[in-house]
């Protein structure tokens, strides 16, 4: 079990859950070919998962942030080596399984991503019961606990509930992006935000989505099964952010994208880090859309810096619905 590596000083931060880290290779073609011959122009490899990425933006953006999960390290631990260098303190339990290597083709003629995502290595019970005993201490320094994505095939649905349930119990600020019956069993233990994408709100709520009103109504839907408030993202057609009593709209910005990865976890970012100043929920919509635009402006999975992100901020539409 790895220790937290912790700058001097520091006490609370906002902490990101990676439980199924993943290498993504990322390959670009002029344009994609199903079932045909695809020439390669170029390719990027980063080492990712949404919680990492939502730490790596997080630093990008200047707050304090602080990793915990699963770091499989056959081979080399690649998750840590990363976490270092950007000086991100972490937590993992080291699981002698190798990385699992998702694939990004995306085409440039049509700015289309195609995903194939691997499920990962499973874990031991041991390593499992390892992550849940150190959950305790990294609640005593965390002031938001951001839960991310997959989990490797073993672990159970209810690890995210668990996790938003013990946070709870000590007042913490909880965040959960994720989908399927995790999202399911998730919610139900009543995170203050839930970020799903259309097609995860979809598959919660069990029908389409098909316009602005469907969309509106159907993240009034998720708070009632237990969700304080819903940040909703629509693609090309912007994000909204939904409570109990108010709803906002953000329409997208004109800009080129050279990826989407990574544009759901700057989202979470963005809202993580207004929701520990304390600012309202306008602003923090408007800062995850401003960090989502910067993000997808980069190659790869790579996560906006400060400036991009300043001055996308500064460009963001905020309408109350």
């Amino acid at each position: 079990m790895k220790q937290r590596e912790k700058p001097e000083g520091v006490n609370e931060m906002i902490t990101a859950v990676t439980l199924n880290p993943c290498i993504d290779s990322t390959l670009y073609l002029n344009r994609l070919i199903p079932g045909g011959h695809n020439v390669v122009r170029r390719s990027v490899r980063n080492v990712s998962g949404k919680g990492i990425n939502v730490n790596l933006a997080l630093r990008g953006l200047g707050a304090e942030t602080a990793a915990f999960g699963f770091a499989f390290c056959a081979g080399g631990n690649e998750t840590a080596q990363l976490l270092r260098e950007q000086g991100i303190p972490y937590d993992y339990v080291e699981v002698p399984q190798p990385l699992r290597v998702n694939l990004k083709l995306f085409d440039e003629e049509k700015g289309e991503m195609t995903e194939v995502n691997s499920p990962g290595s499973p874990v031991s019970a041991a390593e499992l019961e390892n992550l849940t005993s150190l959950l305790p201490r990294v609640l005593d320094e965390t002031d938001v606990l951001v839960m991310s994505g997959s989990v490797p095939p073993n672990v159970p649905d209810g690890v995210y509930g668990e996790m938003i349930a013990a946070a709870r119990r000590r007042g913490i600020r909880t965040i959960l992006d994720t989908s399927g019956a995790r999202l399911r069993a998730g919610i139900k233990a009543g995170p203050d935000l839930v970020k799903p994408n259309r097609e995860e709100l979809e598959g919660l709520l069990g029908r389409e989505i098909r316009n602005m009103e469907d969309a509106q109504d159907a993240c009034r839907e998720a708070i009632a099964l237990g969700a304080g408030s819903v940040c909703l993202t629509l693609g090309p057609e912007g994000a909204m952010l939904v409570t109990k009593d108010r709803a906002f709209f953000s329409p997208p910005l004109p800009v080129k994208p050279r990826s989407f990865q990574g544009a759901g976890d700057a989202v979470t970012a963005g809202i993580a880090l207004e929701i520990e100043r304390g600012e309202g929920e306008a602003e923090w919509l408007r800062s995850g859309c401003a960090a989502a635009q910067a993000t997808i402006q980069l190659e790869g999975t790579q996560m906006c810096g400060f400036a991009d992100y300043a001055a996308m901020r500064a460009r963001v539409e905020i309408r109350t619905l």
